[in-house]
C-alpha cells in the first residue's frame, strides 16, 4: 500500500504491517495516501515558554533545555518548530485516518481549547480527555540545574 511512498522516503522502522516514518510530520502526511492510517499518537511542539529562567541566589541563568544560552529559548521557543499551528497539520491527520480510527494527541492546558475547536471544526469527534495526574511534580525540577 505504501510502496512508491516508502520508495521515496524510506522507513525507520518495518515490521509486518507497522511502518513508521521519523520525519517531519507535515512532510509526510502530505505523501500519505487518505484512509491510510490505523492510529495517530503524537505529542505537538507547545507555544508556551518565555525564554528560560535565572538562579535566585546567584542570578546567573541555569542550564538545560530553557536556559538562556540555548538559542531557542532565547527566541522563546522550546522546539525547532514551535510555532506550527493546529489548522496546518490536523486536517492532514483527519484526511489520511481510516474511517473508525483513533487520534490521540498530548497538549498542555494553555493549548488545549484551540486544539479542540481546531479539531471539531475539521470533523474530529472529542471523546474523551485523559489527564495524567503528576501529583504536584514540579517542571522546573525536571528541566533546570540550577545552583
Amino acid at each position: 500500500m505504501f510502496n512508491s511512498f516508502d520508495e521515496e522516503l524510506k522507513a525507520d522502522f518495518r515490521k509486518e504491517n507497522v511502518i513508521l516514518y521519523n520525519r517531519d510530520c507535515l512532510e509526510v502526511l502530505e505523501k500519505l495516501p487518505n484512509n491510510s492510517i490505523d492510529l495517530v499518537v503524537t505529542d505537538c511542539p507547545y507555544r508556551v515558554i518565555s525564554g528560560g529562567s535565572v538562579s535566585k541566589n546567584t542570578k546567573k541563568p541555569c542550564s538545560g533545555i530553557l536556559s538562556h544560552n540555548n538559542e531557542l529559548a532565547r527566541q522563546g521557543k522550546l522546539f525547532e518548530y514551535n510555532n506550527i499551528k493546529f489548522s496546518e497539520w490536523l486536517p492532514l491527520v483527519y484526511d489520511k485516518l481510516k474511517d473508525n480510527t483513533h487520534c490521540y494527541i498530548f497538549i498542555n492546558g494553555r493549548n488545549l481549547a484551540e486544539l479542540q475547536t481546531v479539531a471539531e471544526k475539521i470533523g474530529f469527534k472529542y471523546q474523551q480527555l485523559l489527564v495524567w495526574d503528576k501529583r504536584k511534580c514540579n517542571p522546573k525540577s525536571l528541566l533546570y540545574e540550577c545552583s
